[in-house]
Protein backbone atom coordinates (compact mmCIF):
# COMPACT_ATOMS: atom_id res chain seq x y z
CA UNK A 1 0.00 0.00 0.00
CA UNK A 2 1.40 3.38 -0.94
CA UNK A 3 1.65 6.32 1.44
CA UNK A 4 -1.17 8.07 -0.38
CA UNK A 5 -3.54 5.11 -0.03
CA UNK A 6 -2.57 4.59 3.60
CA UNK A 7 -3.29 8.23 4.40
CA UNK A 8 -6.67 8.04 2.63
CA UNK A 9 -7.50 4.89 4.56
CA UNK A 10 -6.59 6.58 7.85
CA UNK A 11 -8.66 9.64 6.90
CA UNK A 12 -11.66 7.46 6.09
CA UNK A 13 -11.20 5.68 9.40
CA UNK A 14 -11.38 8.99 11.31
CA UNK A 15 -14.17 10.72 9.35
CA UNK A 16 -17.16 9.08 11.13
CA UNK A 17 -15.83 10.11 14.55
CA UNK A 18 -15.05 13.63 13.32
CA UNK A 19 -18.44 14.10 11.67
CA UNK A 20 -20.44 12.80 14.60
CA UNK A 21 -18.32 14.87 16.97
CA UNK A 22 -18.98 18.00 14.92
CA UNK A 23 -22.74 17.41 14.91
CA UNK A 24 -22.84 16.78 18.65
CA UNK A 25 -20.61 19.76 19.44
CA UNK A 26 -22.87 22.07 17.44
CA UNK A 27 -25.96 20.67 19.14
CA UNK A 28 -24.33 21.16 22.54
CA UNK A 29 -23.40 24.71 21.58
CA UNK A 30 -27.00 25.49 20.64
CA UNK A 31 -28.33 23.88 23.81
CA UNK A 32 -25.98 25.67 26.24
CA UNK A 33 -25.37 29.20 24.83
CA UNK A 34 -23.55 30.38 27.97
CA UNK A 35 -19.84 30.48 27.20
CA UNK A 36 -17.86 31.91 24.30
CA UNK A 37 -18.65 29.61 21.41
CA UNK A 38 -15.20 29.06 19.88
CA UNK A 39 -13.43 27.35 22.77
CA UNK A 40 -16.55 25.59 23.98
CA UNK A 41 -17.34 24.12 20.57
CA UNK A 42 -13.73 23.15 19.90
CA UNK A 43 -13.38 21.50 23.30
CA UNK A 44 -16.67 19.64 22.90
CA UNK A 45 -15.67 18.47 19.43
CA UNK A 46 -12.33 17.24 20.74
CA UNK A 47 -14.01 15.24 23.52
CA UNK A 48 -16.47 13.62 21.13
CA UNK A 49 -13.81 13.01 18.49
CA UNK A 50 -11.42 11.32 20.92
CA UNK A 51 -14.22 9.15 22.31
CA UNK A 52 -15.24 8.21 18.76
CA UNK A 53 -11.68 7.36 17.74
CA UNK A 54 -11.33 5.23 20.86
CA UNK A 55 -14.49 3.30 20.03
CA UNK A 56 -13.39 2.86 16.40
CA UNK A 57 -9.99 1.57 17.48
CA UNK A 58 -11.60 -0.79 19.97
CA UNK A 59 -13.89 -2.11 17.23
CA UNK A 60 -10.89 -2.56 14.95
CA UNK A 61 -9.02 -4.47 17.66
CA UNK A 62 -12.05 -6.58 18.57
CA UNK A 63 -13.18 -7.60 15.07
CA UNK A 64 -9.93 -7.23 13.16
CA UNK A 65 -11.34 -4.91 10.50
CA UNK A 66 -12.82 -1.46 10.38
CA UNK A 67 -16.20 -0.42 9.09
CA UNK A 68 -18.30 -3.03 10.86
CA UNK A 69 -21.85 -1.93 11.56
CA UNK A 70 -21.53 -2.94 15.21
CA UNK A 71 -18.62 -0.53 15.57
CA UNK A 72 -20.69 2.31 14.13
CA UNK A 73 -23.55 1.41 16.47
CA UNK A 74 -21.17 1.51 19.43
CA UNK A 75 -19.79 4.82 18.15
CA UNK A 76 -23.25 6.38 18.13
CA UNK A 77 -24.20 4.92 21.52
CA UNK A 78 -21.02 6.00 23.28
CA UNK A 79 -20.89 9.52 21.87
CA UNK A 80 -24.63 10.00 22.36
CA UNK A 81 -24.38 8.90 25.97
CA UNK A 82 -21.41 11.20 26.46
CA UNK A 83 -23.35 14.10 24.93
CA UNK A 84 -26.34 13.45 27.19
CA UNK A 85 -24.06 13.29 30.23
CA UNK A 86 -22.22 16.51 29.29
CA UNK A 87 -25.44 18.39 28.60
CA UNK A 88 -27.05 17.20 31.82
CA UNK A 89 -23.94 17.97 33.89
CA UNK A 90 -23.84 21.52 32.52
CA UNK A 91 -27.27 22.40 33.89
Amino acid sequence: MSVWLASLHLLNFLVPAAGLGLCLALCELIARRKKPWTLTALGAWLVYFLAGVGVSMLGLALWGRDGKLATYLALVLVTGTLAAWRTRAAR
